[in-house]
């Protein structure tokens, strides 16, 4: 089963690249285009990842990046809601989230190291386009955007707005402990003597079938609402990739 997962998520990975190439001769002139790209090359490394520390048995630390991966799916999908209602702010707000951030980044840094890189923005460059942005917006939500990023919303509520409650409170919430230092749960259960060694076995098997089957499922959205958005043509790929995950799930379900 973990097998045909790996298998079924680098051949998502390789249509993710296909994608991605599509995308690449129409940047130039079509911010939407643009955006698409950055946050699918972003799915494409993140994927990348996940599937080289799996297959380096680092499963745990594999799941760190299945939590990225499941942000990015659930805001990316939020965005494609944005998009319907006004596709001007929408591509706003996710470009000036970024310099914000950006912003925000080099001033607790104290803009240290600008002066090291040829033809870099100066400190008043930066402070200038953060006042051009705070300009647009309300101070209510220019203090969203610099707490939530360009949704403006707590992840928990962008989960809810985009159908994805379960997989937040389920799988977003758990993984979250391999990103702290301090949860050595898992890794006390490695050692093999907390309880038998049959049900350890069994809860990694189904922990590690749920994370590849959710960097599955999150990349496959990813990809199908760029594939829709941009009319990239890759219908019967993804079908293809769909009915295979179901006889992965139908496998896995005979089995319980």
């Amino acid at each position: 089963m973990f097998e045909d997962y790996i298998r079924l998520n680098k051949e998502l990975g390789g249509l993710c690249n296909t994608l991605y190439g599509k995308l690449e001769s129409r940047i130039r002139g079509d911010i939407v285009v643009r955006i698409s790209s950055i946050l699918l090359l972003k799915m494409c490394r993140t994927v990348k990842g996940i599937l080289l520390l799996y297959d380096h048995h680092l499963n745990e630390q594999a799941q760190s990046l299945v939590r990225i991966l499941v942000e990015l799916g659930i805001n990316f999908s939020y965005f494609f809601i944005m998009l319907h209602k006004n596709p001007k702010q929408a591509c706003r707000q996710i470009i000036d989230s970024s310099m914000i951030e950006k912003v925000k980044q080099q001033r607790a840094s104290n803009f240290k190291g600008l002066e090291l890189i040829a033809d870099a923005p100066s400190r008043e460059d930066f402070e200038r386009t953060e006042s051009e942005i705070i300009s647009r917006y309300s101070p209510e939500e220019i203090k969203r955007l610099r707490k939530f990023g360009f949704t403006m919303l707590p992840l928990e509520q962008t989960a809810k707005l985009t159908g994805d409650s379960d997989v937040y409170n389920v799988v977003y919430r758990n993984f979250s402990r391999n990103v702290h230092s301090t949860d050595f749960m898992e890794h006390h259960l490695l050692q093999g003597d907390f309880m038998e060694k049959e049900k350890v076995k069994d809860y990694f098997d189904t922990r590690d079938s749920v994370s590849l089957d959710i960097t599955f499922v999150f990349s496959y959205r990813v990809i199908d609402i760029i594939n829709k958005l941009h009319r990239c043509g890759i219908d019967a790929d993804l079908e293809n990739l769909h009915v295979k995950l179901m006889s992965i799930r139908e496998k896995n379900d005979s089995k319980l």
